[in-house]
């Protein structure tokens, strides 16, 4: 049974995932490929792009989607350019581009007992600053390798530190604060990310976004 509550951007903390289900062309050809027949029932048809958000004390709210893509055109609001990569934007930005074309954006939050305390968040934008800041750009080879191929074959790239997409900043960013164990980011896509955190009991499904 699928959750239905519905969350408001002021309710987002600080490592909550976003799960962002897009109704492109892209998206509908990663969520196809990357597709499961097995619970959680909700992420068997999965999202197509994943994003972290994290306090950062300048964006509007207090807290800002931190993400890898080459999918947007707005101005990242740490580096103040258009970026390729690791990057950061206001929420509602975010959530606007998904919801105005008719997709959503699901919340996975850390269950109580994995809820960040004492000094994770600031750990948390410490550490995605620093990716910003070395301007790590996004891995096309690594994203299309990890949708499909690379899990038949059974055989996962080394992780490049200077190129990382969607799935491997949250990865790389939920195994710093201890959320994850040290498998290879690039063993996962979107949806077997988020598939991994709830069947081992980190994350559950807090919502879907409605601005």
């Amino acid at each position: 049974m699928h959750d239905d509550t519905l969350l408001t951007i002021p309710d987002l903390r600080a490592g909550d995932i976003a799960a962002c289900y897009g109704v492109g062309t892209q998206a509908r050809v990663i969520q196809t490929m990357t597709a499961s027949l097995f619970p959680p029932w909700r992420l068997c048809f999965p999202p197509s792009h994943v994003a972290i958000i994290a306090d950062y004390e300048k964006a509007e709210t207090g807290r800002a989607w931190f993400e890898s893509t080459t999918m947007t055109t707005h101005t990242c609001i740490v580096r103040h350019a258009n970026v390729d990569g690791a990057q950061a934007h206001e929420i509602k930005t975010r959530v606007d581009d998904y919801r105005s074309l008719g997709g959503h954006v699901d919340v996975y939050r850390p269950v109580i007992w994995r809820t960040l305390t004492n000094g994770q968040p600031a750990r948390l934008t410490r550490r995605l600053l620093e990716i910003i800041d070395a301007e790590v750009k996004y891995d096309v080879a690594g994203a299309l390798w990890a949708s499909r191929v690379a899990r038949l074959l059974g055989w996962f790239r080394i992780p490049d530190v200077d190129k990382e997409y969607c799935n491997e900043l949250v990865g790389f960013a939920l195994q710093d604060l201890g959320l994850m164990n040290n498998a290879n980011p690039q063993a996962f896509n979107p949806g077997s990310l988020l598939r991994r955190l709830v069947r081992s009991g980190v994350y559950t499904h807090a919502g879907t976004l409605v601005g």
